[in-house]
């Protein structure tokens, strides 16, 4: 006779009695979350704290409820999903603790950042855990039935997840402190340009000589001293002296150096002051940190280098410095700008302001730009006076244009080429072979550029760049010497390409009877003797477009122009490295495109971990099961 026995639970994961999951504890987890999110990003420094402060009241009174209720659960299932939601909502409140230590302690910047990253970490890891149970929870509650695999399971995806994350946060933290980094975002410059680092190079100020002052009137953590800071990083590195600032702290520098607000860039060179505004939010900064090396640069040519007049003369039909001319013609508003850097003020000099009868005695430069009618002799003769008492001349000077009625002008400058020993040959240079292409007309056989230089410190960056950097010329001239009754120093500095011609016959087409193929000298630079002790200066070129708004976009006419002007201002010390004035484009995205990276980076990846990892178990239960041995059974067992 078989004894009966007592039913007994085979299965060791299933509990005897209904799991304690009260859904209490992780309702207080989530407002716990809540106000750790409003303490960190949302309320003033008091009420921020009072609510980091109980975010961790709150994830310990959670824990202790789990605990307490702990006592009624049976089995290992439940009791490894209490014991972890225990050691979850643990983690919380040690995470919102950190966050409020960092908040509340005088730490240094480094550990105030660890603290933090250490609070965010756990408090983010602690929240993804009892997301993941809290799912198990919600399963258990009708049923009091859970599988210790799935708990286990559950935590070891939610553990990975924050693991991953929190590797990336360190990655992250680590590229920022070395200081690498991908420019993806509307951004200013990221460092000074060329002419800019040559004002500091050169600048002295006050009596002790030091490098000109930068302030930075910022709060701390200002989005908009992000998008300029590395800038002025490259400020300090080629000597300026950069501080950063609170203005509502510092008020009494802040009213020597008549700054009354943040986002304030301000300058002092000496006794001497300026600034520049900024923005004191992100938006605000990015409307300005276009033009930011450019004003700089100007800034800090008013404040570090000693005034000077430059004449444009007027009259002949010369272009503009203030826009285009009424023929359409590009202007010189881009030139002018780097006179501005160099604490230049321009002034017009016509038969008006006395060119018939002499120069200024103020004339730092005199410049004659794209005139398109004739100089009067007497004009001539004035600017040959001017130069054989030591002065400096710019002379861009346009062709006769085929077709049309235009004069030679550089005839009615002879006097002048013949005081620098230079010979400008009629009619425009060609070449049908090596050309810009612009209009896909025998037109564009005329927009020809230079990739020889001479060795004249006055092109000492192209001539570095020979071979790599084009000189562009829209419709030139070309130049020779000649002799001189004053014997001057002349240095041809930009040759043409081989295949180049003058045109005679104005048809912009090579003729094998009347016309020559060979390399043509393009613009010239001369030094000649003077009465004083100060040696008369010149830069001829055989085209005005070379230095106009449109052709000075490119690197290697800025780069002349710059450096042509800093010479004919006898700043040889700002040329004498050589310069880059141009900067890097980098890439830069509207604000809607930075929206799109953040989520993009920020929800996307993860779902695409997500997704991966779905598409991996379901590939993983598709599998065929592993075939098993069947059990043998005793049939008149019982």
């Amino acid at each position: 006779m078989t004894t009966p026995t007592t039913p007994t639970n085979t299965n060791a994961n299933m509990p005897i009695t209904t799991a304690p999951f009260p859904i209490g504890p992780s309702a207080l987890a989530l407002v716990a979350a809540l106000a750790l999110f409003a303490g960190g990003r949302l309320l003033d420094d008091g009420s921020a704290h009072v609510a980091m402060g109980a975010a961790v009241l709150l994830s310990l009174v959670a824990a202790a409820w789990r605990l307490q209720r702990a006592a009624g659960s049976t089995g290992p299932g439940p009791k490894t999903l209490v014991g972890r939601a225990v050691a979850a909502h643990a983690v919380v409140a040690v995470g919102a603790a950190a966050l409020l230590a960092s908040a509340l302690l005088k730490l240094t910047d480094d550990a105030a950042n660890i603290a933090t990253t250490v609070g965010l970490v756990l408090s983010v890891g602690g929240s993804a855990v009892l997301w993941a149970l809290e799912l198990l929870m919600a399963q258990s509650r009708a049923t009091g039935l859970v599988d210790a695999p799935r708990v286990q399971r559950a935590t070891q995806t939610a553990v990975t997840l924050v693991a991953g994350l929190s590797a990336l946060v360190a990655v992250v933290f680590a590229l920022q402190k070395s200081d690498a980094r991908l420019e993806l975002a509307f951004a200013s410059p990221t460092s000074p340009s060329g002419a800019t680092a040559s004002v500091i190079d050169t600048a002295v100020c006050g009596e002790d000589k030091q490098k000109p002052e930068v302030f930075l009137f910022f709060e701390r953590g200002s989005t908009a001293l992000g998008e300029v800071a590395d800038y002025f990083d490259g400020l300090k590195a080629r000597g300026a002296r950069v501080q950063t600032l609170d203005q509502a702290l510092d008020p009494a520098l802040s009213k020597a150096l008549k700054v009354t607000k943040n986002g304030t860039v301000a300058f002092r060179c000496g006794e001497k002051t300026d600034t520049i505004p900024i923005g004191a939010d992100r938006d605000e900064a990015q409307r300005k940190v276009k033009k930011l090396d450019q004003d700089v640069r100007t800034k800090l040519g008013k404040l570090t280098r000693d005034p000077v007049t430059v004449y444009f003369t007027v009259g002949h039909g010369e272009r503009s410095i203030d826009g285009s001319d009424k023929t359409g013609r590009p202007g010189g508003k881009s030139m002018k700008k780097l006179l501005d850097a160099n604490n230049a003020t321009t002034k017009k000099l016509g038969i008006a302001d006395g060119l018939t009868d002499k120069v200024p005695d103020d004339a730092g430069l005199v410049v004659v730009f794209g005139p398109d009618r004739a100089f009067l002799p007497e004009e001539a003769a004035a600017l040959s006076a001017y130069l054989a008492r030591g002065g400096a001349l710019a002379i861009f000077v346009d062709p006769a244009r085929p077709g049309t009625d235009d004069v030679d002008v550089a005839l009615s400058l002879q006097p002048v080429m013949q005081t620098l020993g230079l010979k400008v040959t009629p009619g425009e240079v060609v070449n049908d072979k090596e050309f810009v292409k612009q209009s896909n007309s025998s037109a564009d056989h005329v927009f020809v550029f230079s990739t020889s230089f001479g060795t004249h410190k006055a092109v000492k960056t192209l001539n570095g760049a020979r071979g790599k950097a084009a000189l562009l010329f829209l419709s030139a001239q070309a130049l020779s010497k000649a002799e001189a009754a004053t014997s001057p120093k002349v240095s041809l500095v930009a040759r043409s390409r081989p295949a180049s011609f003058v045109d005679v016959n104005g048809n912009r087409a090579f003729d094998d009877a009347a016309e020559k193929r060979e390399i043509v000298d393009l613009a010239a630079v001369v030094e000649l003797k003077a009465d004083g002790d100060t040696e008369g200066r010149a830069v001829v070129v055989g085209d005005s477009d070379v230095v106009a708004d449109t052709l000075l976009a490119n690197e290697a006419n800025a780069v002349f122009a710059y450096e042509a002007l800093q010479w004919l201002l006898r700043d040889d010390a700002s040329v004498a490295d050589g310069a880059t004035v141009v900067d890097d484009a980098p890439i830069r995205h509207t604000r809607d495109e930075d929206t799109l990276w953040f989520y993009g980076t920020t929800l996307g990846g993860p779902a695409v971990v997500i997704a991966l990892g779905a598409l991996v178990v379901r590939l993983r239960r598709r599998r065929p099961a592993a075939p098993r041995a069947a059990a043998s059974v005793d049939g008149g067992a019982a």
